[in-house]
């Protein structure tokens, strides 16, 4: 679901470390043009670099809507006995909330909800300061909704244990329910992966699916993301990374090793984060947001000037999600006009790829 909080990149803004271009002063780094050729030289020396010294993971460049790079690095096990290849499925994280963040404008195009409805229209036991708190609110991470909480809850610091707990959504509004709000909503922005478990349980009670299945038909079917989801592709043509802690030793993979209930995620997940997914089908993602097949011409110019950052050092609009949950990591970047497209994951918490993002996006951005 997320990294420690010290490390977390929000998913409200893009973040000047993850992409250092809007926050960067011009002239700050090299911005000289290269081909794609030059890219992929560069790329390569750099990446073999980061492989030597351990680094397990997927890259992947799309310049221009055309594949110029994808490469795995490492192994796929913690035994280090099968090399890495650019088709793995990984954790991919957080990046779970910029999917249902896009659904909100989905659902509302489609007449299901507005994005300033009160949720107790659609959840109608909830107290009545969480029943006030608006689909936009929550989506923003503006509506004052604590980032974790206990069965009582009270806040608490995130565990990877936290996300593999067995809680039913019943449980997870119930807990959401007792939360005391940690400001007044719309006053300032404070990330939360409560808020966004509870904007999943919102989708499934306006259009009565349940939410990977909202999910698969809104958008991961029309973009073409055949390996995204939790239990519900067909898994049996690929191959998942294992998650492998600091000392080398195997963490696993959630589907494989049982750590989610019959139907999928923990509700301390669902929603938050943990969908399985592949650099392929990011780079799809973007595609169909290049290409507007996810939501009509309105909609999508609406859901982009909410969502996107004007980048000087690019001069065009970006935005570049992250999640991790400190053994998985993720992060894709895609620049709106060039459809420029980067996704790096790996798969061992002691090589982070987002501490090297920010580096390879300014190598491999060059060449659009």
């Amino acid at each position: 679901m997320k990294r420690p909080p010290t490390l977390l990149l929000g998913i409200a803004a893009l973040s000047c470390l993850l992409a250092a271009a809007s926050c960067a002063r011009k002239g700050s780094v090299d911005t000289t043009r290269i081909t794609v050729e030059q890219m992929r030289s560069a790329l390569d020396a750099r990446l073999t670099e980061l492989e030597k010294h351990g680094f397990c993971g997927v890259v992947r460049v799309d310049v221009k809507g055309e594949l110029a790079y994808a490469r795995g690095l490492g192994h796929a096990d913690c035994a280090a006995t099968e090399a890495m290849t650019p088709d793995d499925v990984f954790l991919i994280g957080s990046i779970t909330k910029e999917f249902l963040r896009l659904l909100a404008y989905k659902l509302e195009e489609e007449g299901h909800l507005r994005m300033d409805d009160p949720i107790g229209t659609f959840l109608p036991d909830l107290p009545e300061d969480k029943a006030a708190l608006t689909v936009r609110q929550i989506v923003t991470h503006t509506a004052g909704i604590p980032d974790l909480v206990d069965a009582s809850g009270r806040p608490v610091e995130y565990t990877v244990a936290y996300d593999y707990e067995p809680v039913s959504k019943e449980q997870m509004l119930n807990r959401f329910g007792k939360a005391a709000l940690i400001f007044k909503p719309g006053t300032r922005e404070e990330y939360s992966n409560l808020g966004y478990q509870v904007l999943a349980a919102v989708y499934e009670a306006a259009t009565k699916e349940r939410i990977e299945d909202i999910l698969r038909t809104r958008i991961f079917e029309p973009a073409g993301m055949a390996h995204t989801g939790w239990i519900r592709p067909d898994w049996s043509s690929v191959r998942f990374a294992e998650g492998c802690l600091e000392d080398g030793s195997r963490w696993g993979s959630p589907l494989l090793d049982g750590m989610w209930m019959e139907d999928g995620p923990s509700w301390n997940l669902r929603g938050a984060g943990g969908l399985l997914g592949s650099a392929e089908d990011l780079s799809r993602f973007m595609d169909a947001l290049h290409r507007g097949i996810l939501l009509k011409p309105e909609t999508q110019a609406r859901y982009l000037d909410d969502r996107l950052v004007n980048m000087r050092r690019y001069g065009e609009r970006g935005m570049g999600p992250a999640g991790s949950n400190g053994i998985f990591n993720a992060v894709f970047f895609w620049l709106e006009k060039s459809d420029f497209r980067f996704v790096i994951l790996s798969s061992h918490a002691d090589q982070i790829g987002e501490d090297y993002a920010r580096e390879l996006i300014h190598l491999t951005a060059r060449a659009r």
